[in-house]
C-alpha cells in the first residue's frame, strides 16, 4: 500500500466523525437527514450489531495504555492499531495519532459490540501482553433509505442504525389517505416486515415498527377502507380549537380519517383517534352510514359511556367503510330560562353558580319564584338549586314565575272581576 494510501485510510480511521457527517448527496443536493434522532435508551452492547461505518474508541490498557477512534470499515473490519515506541502514550496530538501503525485487521461487522471485543482480545494478545481492550461505540452509521407511495415526500432520507420505520416515515409525511396497518420494509425486493404503525402508538409495542438498514425501501400503500372521525377526539388529523370569550379554555374539535381493519368496532375506532376529549357528550354520539350509493345517510345513536366506560359489548357496534362516527362537545354555554331579564344562552365560564348566571341573564323579573330554580343536565337530571350548586356545561338553570304574588296581584284580579261584574249589570237592565 503505498504511503498516500495509507495515510488517506488513517485519516479516516482517526477521524471518522469528519468524513461520516458531511452526508451524502444525490444530483447535487443533501439528502434529508435523521441526523438528530434520540435514543429510546442506552445501546446494549449484547445487542447492538455492527456495521460499515460505526464509529469506535479503542481503549488499550496494561503494560501499554493508550486510546485511538476508529471507524468499521465499508468491507466491516476493525484496524488494531500500535503507536511508535517511542512515542509518548497520553493523549497525543492529531499528527501524533497519525503515526499509528495497523498491526491487524479484525472482522467485526455484522458482530455485537460484546462479541467484536471478544474478538478483537483474541487477536490483541498476540501482540500485546497482559493488556485488555475495550470497544466504545461513540457514534452510529449513516444509512440510506427509501420511502414511496402515499406520501408527501417520496424520496431517499439518510437515517442511523437505531432510526426505527417510523422515524424515516416522520420526515416522509404520510397522506391523510395513507395505510398505517399495511406498510411494507423491503430489502432487494423482498419482504423484510409488515409495518403496523397503530400498534406501535397504541400499545408501545416495537415489533411493529422495526429498525431500518441500509438499502432499506418502506412503501406505503393507500388505506382500502376507512373511517371518519369528527368531534371531541384528541386526534391525529385536522383540528381547531375554540376559545371561550369569558375565559382561556380552550374545546378542541378535531377530525380525521383513520383506517378501518377488518373487524374493528366503534371502540377500535375511537383508540385510533386518540380517545375522547373530557368534555365529549359521550350520550349524544352517532354513526352516520349510508347503505348504498344514492341513499341518504342512516344516523345510529352510540352511547360511549356504555362502551367505553361500562364495557357494553353489545352497544359496540361493528364499523363499516365510508362510516362517520360523531362525538359532540357538551356546548360551552348554559341556557337561564323563566323569570329572569333576558332568558337564553350564557357563556359557560368554569366554577361559576347558579346565582350568578341568573346575575348574567339580567337578574330575576320580580315575578320570579326564588325558592323554586332548579338546575337541569343534559343528561335529563335536575337538581334543586336551594344550595345554589354549581353549574356544568350544557346546563339549564330555570326560574319559574310565582302564580300570585302579593298584594298587586290580588287588587289586579279584584278590578277585572269588578270591571265584569259592573259591564253585566249594565247590559242586563
Amino acid at each position: 500500500m503505498s504511503c498516500l494510501k495509507l495515510g488517506c485510510l488513517l485519516a479516516l480511521i482517526a477521524f471518522p466523525a469528519v468524513a461520516l457527517c458531511q452526508g451524502t448527496s444525490t444530483a447535487g443536493g443533501a439528502l434529508p437527514s435523521l441526523g438528530g434522532t434520540g435514543l429510546e435508551m442506552p445501546v446494549d452492547a449484547e445487542t447492538y450489531v455492527l456495521g460499515p461505518g460505526d464509529s469506535l474508541l479503542v481503549s488499550v490498557t496494561g503494560l501499554a495504555n493508550y486510546i485511538y477512534p476508529t471507524a468499521v470499515t465499508p468491507e466491516g473490519k476493525l484496524l488494531l492499531m500500535m503507536p511508535p515506541v517511542n512515542m509518548d502514550l497520553g493523549a497525543g496530538t492529531e499528527s501524533q495519532r497519525l503515526q499509528y501503525s495497523p498491526v491487524a485487521q479484525i472482522q467485526v461487522g455484522g458482530m455485537t459490540i460484546a462479541d467484536a471485543q471478544t474478538r478483537v482480545n483474541t487477536v490483541g494478545s498476540k501482540y500485546f501482553k497482559n493488556a485488555e481492550i475495550l470497544l466504545t461505540l461513540m457514534s452510529f452509521r449513516r444509512l440510506r433509505v427509501s420511502v414511496v407511495g402515499d406520501v408527501l415526500l417520496p424520496g431517499v432520507y439518510t437515517a442511523t442504525s437505531v432510526s426505527r420505520v417510523s422515524d424515516v416515515l416522520a420526515l416522509a409525511e404520510l397522506r391523510g389517505t395513507a395505510s398505517r396497518t399495511s406498510i411494507e420494509l423491503m430489502t432487494a425486493d423482498t419482504l423484510r416486515a409488515k409495518v403496523n404503525l397503530y400498534d406501535f402508538e397504541l400499545t408501545g409495542d416495537f415489533a411493529g415498527n422495526p429498525y431500518v438498514k441500509d438499502g432499506d425501501v418502506v412503501r406505503v400503500p393507500s388505506m382500502e377502507k376507512a373511517v371518519t372521525v369528527r368531534g371531541a377526539v384528541y386526534g391525529s388529523g385536522v383540528y381547531t380549537l375554540r376559545v371561550s370569550e369569558l375565559t382561556a379554555e380552550q374545546t378542541r374539535i378535531s377530525e380525521g380519517i383513520y383506517e378501518l381493519e377488518d373487524g374493528d368496532r366503534v371502540s377500535d375506532v375511537i383508540r385510533k383517534a386518540g380517545g375522547v376529549l373530557p368534555w365529549a357528550n359521550l350520550a349524544a354520539s352517532c354513526v352516520e352510514r349510508r347503505q348504498a350509493a344514492g341513499t341518504e345517510l342512516e344516523k345510529i345513536m352510540v352511547d360511549l359511556g356504555e362502551v367505553l366506560v361500562e364495557g357494553d359489548a353489545s352497544a359496540d357496534i361493528p364499523m363499516s367503510d365510508g362510516d362517520i362516527l360523531n362525538v359532540p362537545s357538551i356546548e360551552d354555554v348554559v341556557y337561564v330560562e323563566g323569570a329572569v331579564t333576558t332568558p337564553g344562552a350564557v357563556q359557560y365560564t368554569p366554577g361559576l353558580r347558579a346565582s350568578a348566571y341568573i346575575g348574567m341573564a339580567g337578574g330575576p323579573t320580580d315575578r320570579a319564584s326564588m325558592t323554586r330554580i332548579k338546575v337541569i343536565r343534559p343528561d335529563g337530571g335536575v337538581i334543586a338549586a336551594r344550595e345554589n350548586p354549581e353549574v356544568k356545561r350544557g346546563d339549564r338553570v330555570v326560574v319559574p314565575e310565582v302564580a300570585l304574588k302579593w298584594w298587586q296581584d290580588y287588587v289586579t284580579i279584584g278590578s277585572a272581576a269588578t270591571s265584569v261584574l259592573i259591564a253585566w249589570l249594565t247590559l242586563t237592565r
